[in-house]
C-alpha cells in the first residue's frame, strides 16, 4: 500500500495528508483509541513536511560529489547541524548525505512514538531506526534501479527511491500492526 502511496506523495504533496489520515484510520480501527490515531496521523504529516532536496539528489542522481553552495537544506530543523557533527560535508559529501537522510528518516518516523503505549518500546524504537535507515538505502537503490528499468511515472532515481522507501514502510508498518 505505501509502496504506491509514497510514490503518489512524491508526485503531489496532498497525498501526505491522505496517508496521514489513512494511517490514523488504520490505527483507530485496530486500537479504538482516537488519541493514538490522531497523534500518529498528525505527526506523520508534520514529519513528512521537512524537505530532502540536495542530499536525496546526490544519492539518487550522483550529480555531484561536492557540497552545494549555499547549503541550506535542513538548516532550520537541526538536521544539517547534527549530520555535520557526524560527517563533515566539505570533506565527504556523499557520506554526509547518507547520514543526513538517516536523520531525516528518523524525524519523519518519530510519529510512531505514541505506539509505545500499546507495543513494546524497543519494538517501536527498532522500527523507527529501520525506517530511518531505509531513507538513504532507498536513495541508493533508486539510483541503481533507475538504470535498469523505468515506467511512465517512475523514470528517475528519485522516483525509484520513493517506491523503495514505500516498500520498507509497508514491511515495517505491517509488522507493527501484527504486534498490536
Amino acid at each position: 500500500m505505501f509502496t504506491v502511496l509514497n510514490r503518489l506523495r512524491g508526485m503531489n504533496g496532498v497525498w501526505s495528508k491522505f496517508i496521514g489520515l489513512l494511517l490514523s484510520y488504520i490505527l483507530l480501527s485496530i486500537s479504538y483509541n482516537q488519541y493514538l490515531a490522531l497523534s500518529v496521523g498528525i505527526l506523520y504529516v508534520i514529519g513528512e513536511s521537512f524537505g530532502i532536496g540536495d542530499c536525496e539528489a546526490t544519492l539518487t542522481m550522483r550529480m555531484t560529489n561536492k557540497m552545494p553552495t549555499p547549503y541550506t537544506e535542513g538548516k532550520n530543523n537541526g538536521i544539517q547541524w547534527l549530520a555535520s557533527k557526524i560527517v563533515d560535508p566539505s570533506k565527504d559529501w556523499i557520506n554526509h548525505c547518507r547520514v543526513w537522510l538517516f536523520i531525516r528518516g528518523i524525524y519523519w518516523w518519530i510519529c510512531l512514538l505514541p505506539l509505545v503505549f500499546f507495543i513494546e518500546w524497543y519494538f517501536v524504537l527498532i522500527s523507527i531506526i529501520i525506517l530511518g535507515l531505509a531513507f538513504p538505502l532507498a536513495c541508493e537503490l533508486g539510483y541503481y534501479t533507475s538504470k535498469l528499468w523505468n515506467f511512465k511515472y517512475m523514470n528517475g532515481g528519485g522516483e525509484h527511491s520513493e517506491v523503495w522507501n514505500g516498500l520498507a514502510q509497508d514491511v515495517v508498518i505491517l509488522i507493527l500492526l501484527l504486534r498490536f
